[in-house]
Order: C-alpha cells, then sequence, then structure tokens
C-alpha cells in the first residue's frame, strides 16, 4: 500500500482531520471540540479514541487541576502542522472563493 493511502486509512476521515485543525488551534477538552464542530457525541468519542490508539492524540489530566482528562498532540500529532497547513492553503487557492464560498 502507499504512503498516502495509509495515511488516509488513519486520518483521512472528516472529523479525524477537523478534529486535528482544532487541536492544533489549542482545543483540548470534549466540550471544546463538540462546540467547534457540532458533532454528535458518539462520533467524536469514536474519532478521539481512535485518534489516541493511533498516538496522535494522548489524554493526560486537565492543565486546570479540575478532575477532567484532556486530549493533547502528541508529536506524531503535532507533525501533521505542516500538512494541515499546506491542505488549507490548498482549499484557500483551488476550493473557496474570495467571499468564502465554495468553487463549482
Amino acid at each position: 500500500m502507499c504512503p498516502i493511502a495509509q495515511s488516509l486509512e488513519e486520518i483521512g476521515d472528516r472529523w479525524s482531520l477537523l478534529i486535528i485543525r482544532d487541536a492544533l488551534d489549542g482545543a483540548r477538552r470534549f466540550s471544546e471540540f463538540q462546540r467547534n464542530l457540532g458533532v454528535r457525541r458518539n462520533v467524536l468519542s469514536a474519532r478521539l479514541s481512535k485518534l489516541v490508539s493511533l498516538n496522535v492524540l494522548r489524554m493526560q489530566p486537565a492543565s486546570d487541576g479540575s478532575m477532567y482528562r484532556e486530549y493533547v498532540l502528541t508529536e506524531k500529532g503535532e507533525s501533521l502542522r505542516t500538512v494541515m497547513f499546506a491542505l488549507c492553503r490548498w482549499g484557500e487557492e483551488f476550493v473557496l472563493t474570495p467571499t468564502g464560498a465554495r468553487r463549482t
């Protein structure tokens, strides 16, 4: 299997990529991801679990000392920053119009 196909198998679905995008922007808690994405709880939970099992995210105690847990990018997850930046630039150039509407 080629590296692109294999990578897409791991992180290529829409919700996983949007979770990674939000994590790169600083989201850490389940409620933050859900609020930002508007995704159903069961879908979000499944994607977060998958990203943890793939070592893209890890769970840790909340930074504010509360009983909550937070999702934090691992080195593997953080290394996706350049991929996400390139995908964003490509979308801005070839998918969206200057007003943000989708090109046809």
